[in-house]
């Protein structure tokens, strides 16, 4: 159960708190229910408000419920990552609300998650922010627009994965970064790399429809590779029958877990694996052609080209320019 919780940033001239709306949460419970390890997932409004002044006035008033300029130019203005403090704050108090409403009482059966509403008005680049991995509480802004489209359900649905459990595979992301703060420390590089070269088939299982693009199928094809999987994302390109690997089925959603599973072991034992340990020859000619078909083709080189030629300088005119 996801429990909204309604944040307030400001106060208006007569002394009234500004707060987001909550309900809208309930909106994104279509998306939440693919997040969540199981069907049976709500979202409710809690009722509850945690309050925290984005910026009061430096102090002047001695109100402690204010989050302060603390990087110069001190202007009384929030610079890029310097909401961040306010992010962690307004988390702690959401925090709190758990801890004394359900963490130290919790309900039978049910498991209790609290997420926070935040306006878009507030500054820094954050969209949204978990208090840990694993953690119940996280908060997301009300709208976020990134190049022109409303993404605050995909916000929603990160912040919410990072409460259960998940965790971004990708260390290397800069220190100052004003989103995703959370990171895989313990992600091996070394043991990825040898891994996806090693292997001899790369399975891929997201529900159809929700693969949202596939680029580690497209690596894996670089290094010889083949995939089976599900008809989604880059795979329905890339996908030739027993040529550059195999599909499960056909790709679309409504078959049960135990047909799609019944499915790929049927395959795996009478196309698959005696391919592989009758006719070591013809499998390895599956891997060359990954390499040749897909590796050529799904790769940063050509992707960047066709931005260019199609969008960029569309009617010959990429040739003309230095």
């Amino acid at each position: 159960m996801l429990m909204a919780v309604s944040v307030c940033d400001s106060v208006d001239g007569s002394g009234n708190w500004v707060c987001s709306n909550s309900f809208g949460l309930a909106s994104l419970i279509g998306l939440l229910k693919w997040m969540a390890p199981t069907q049976h997932t709500a979202v409710v409004n809690s009722g509850h408000q945690v309050k925290f002044r984005v910026v009061g006035n430096l102090n002047a008033d001695g109100d402690l419920n204010d989050w302060y300029d603390t990087v110069a130019p001190f202007d009384g203005k929030a610079d890029a990552c310097e909401a961040n403090p306010w992010w962690e704050e307004v988390l702690r108090q959401i925090n709190d609300l758990y801890l004394l409403n359900d963490g130290m009482k919790p309900v039978a059966g049910q498991q209790r998650y609290y997420f926070g509403m935040v306006r878009p008005g507030i500054p820094g680049g954050t969209g949204g922010m978990a208090v840990e991995i694993g953690g119940r509480v996280a908060a997301g802004r009300t709208s976020v627009i990134r190049m022109g489209v409303e993404t605050n359900d995909q916000v929603v649905a990160h912040e919410t994965a990072h409460m259960l459990g998940a965790q971004h595979t990708h260390k290397d992301q800069p220190a100052a970064s004003c989103y995703n703060l959370a990171w895989d420390d313990s992600t091996d590089w070394a043991l990825g790399k040898t891994v996806c070269s090693g292997v001899d088939l790369w399975l891929n299982t997201p529900l159809p429809s929700q693969e949202a693009s596939g680029t580690s199928g497209m690596k894996a094809a670089m290094n010889g590779v083949p995939s089976m999987s599900v008809l989604d994302g880059w795979w329905v390109e890339g996908h030739v029958e027993g040529v550059t690997g195999w599909a499960i089925k056909d790709g679309h959603p409504g078959a049960g877990a135990l047909d799609d599973a019944g499915f790929i072991y049927d395959k795996l034992e009478s196309a698959i694996m005696p391919l592989f340990y009758q006719r070591p020859e013809a499998y390895g000619e599956v891997m060359r052609w990954s390499i040749a078909l897909n590796g050529s083709f799904f790769n940063a080189q050509r992707m960047l080209r066709q931005y260019l030629s199609n969008a960029y300088f569309p009617g010959g005119g990429l040739g003309s320019r230095p």
